[in-house]
């Protein structure tokens, strides 16, 4: 035995000055489990934290330090987002996070959640450069210093061969090439739980290391989405676009008075740009084709000079099955009522304005079945031919909308 501890003592003194290029030392044994849990939340929208997760594989995970990340991020969001007694608020606009280390391979950089496919050879590399070099470096330190004190021969045994084979173990992972260890995502707040074990052994008959290490990753993805438009423009009989006006993006119903000699029977269509959208393409911010938000522009025919837009945004949910929030794709519409006659649309008792007590004409004329061709081009809201408590309703919902 101690000729054989002289023969690796002398091995490891060999190693120690040449580093050889040796591909690997210990035989390490790795079992990668990754999990997710998605919260999508639009603009306005406010999530309070719980104080523990727990995921599809039942594992529950302390938010401590996921609730300190929060608080971070929203130290540095410039008002996008706001944290305060455990409550996230997303108040619209791109928001940023930057993802750094093992996350990387695990996220899809242009949505922020995970890949359909996952490399496990991806995940050894980044956990062995980011983690695991470092650990074994305090290893073979920690086990060079117990070697100076060991008296009993399995015990130096058993330093001289940690010693050898983590120091080939850090020469080995010194030489992975990484990706960048920094990335920056649009629109999520990502956060990565982490753990790890590592068990150590010498198997009897051998005289090298081998490490079963289960790692363990899971990722709090919260998707950001502004929903809202940052303009809508409108183009009559295929002429050039120009802005509705006075558009603000929490508005979500408008009267464009349209000149006369605008064509009764004109056709008008929308072109709208998103806030999201507009805002990553003029700070050259890269998937913001990647959002999952959709405009459907309105191309409409006036009918007696006057007719009804709605342009619609929509958020696919479809990448996000997990979600807690939202089940069906949530919709943001907005209506933008064409006119070039010189009263409003919804306007019934023609006063100049649009309040309760059209709604309550809308619903008299179709209790009574009494609307007057005229009575028809004001209020039907929805331009399907009649005047009844849809057309009441809408009416209302202008009026909201104006105070």
């Amino acid at each position: 035995m101690k000729n054989k501890i002289k023969v690796i003592a002398a091995a490891v003194g060999i190693a120690a000055i040449s580093m050889p290029n040796i591909y690997a030392a210990s035989t390490i044994n790795y079992t990668f489990n990754y999990g997710q849990e998605y919260r999508i939340m639009l603009d306005g929208d406010t999530y309070t934290v719980p104080n523990e997760l727990t995921y599809s594989d039942n594992t529950t995970k302390d938010t401590a330090r996921f609730k300190q990340y929060l608080q971070t991020l929203a130290n540095n969001a410039s008002g996008l987002i706001s944290y305060e007694n455990n409550k996230l608020t997303f108040n619209g606009g791109v928001s940023r996070a930057n993802i750094t280390n093992e996350t990387i391979p695990l996220v899809n950089l242009n949505t922020g959640v995970y890949k359909t496919t996952v490399s496990t050879n991806d995940l050894k590399n980044y956990f062995e450069y980011y983690i695991l070099k470092n650990k074994r470096q305090t290893q073979y330190e920690d086990y060079t210093k117990k070697l100076e004190t060991a008296t009993e021969d399995i015990e130096k045994f058993e330093c001289m061969v940690k010693i050898s084979d983590f120091a080939q173990d850090v020469e080995r992972m010194s030489k992975i090439v990484a990706p960048a260890t920094n990335t920056t995502l649009y629109g999520c707040v990502p956060y990565l739980h982490e753990s790890y074990g590592i068990t150590d052994t010498i198997p009897q008959g051998t005289e090298s290391v081998v490490s079963t290490i289960p790692v363990n990753y899971y990722l709090d993805a919260i998707i950001l989405r502004d929903m809202r438009l940052a303009k809508i423009e409108y183009s009559i009989n295929s002429g050039n676009y120009v802005t509705v006006p006075k558009f603000d993006a929490d508005n979500y119903t408008y009267t464009v008075k349209l000149p006369q000699n605008v064509p009764d029977d004109a056709t008008i269509k929308t072109k709208a740009s998103g806030i999201m959208e507009l805002t990553m393409k003029n700070n050259n911010m890269p998937g913001y084709e990647n959002m999952g938000l959709t405009i459907t522009n309105a191309d409409i025919k006036l009918k007696n000079g006057m007719a009804t837009a709605k342009v619609k945004v929509t958020f696919d949910v479809s990448k996000y099955p997990d979600s807690a929030t939202y089940k069906t794709n949530p919709v943001r519409e907005y209506t933008i009522v064409f006119n070039k006659n010189d009263f409003l649309k919804g306007d019934l008792d023609r006063n100049g304005v649009v309040n309760s007590n059209d709604a309550a004409m809308a619903l008299d004329l179709y209790n009574n079945n009494s609307a007057t061709d005229e009575d028809l081009l004001i209020g039907d809201m929805d331009n399907d031919g009649v005047i009844n408590s849809n057309d009441a309703a809408a009416i209302l919902d202008v009026y909201n909308a104006g105070n």
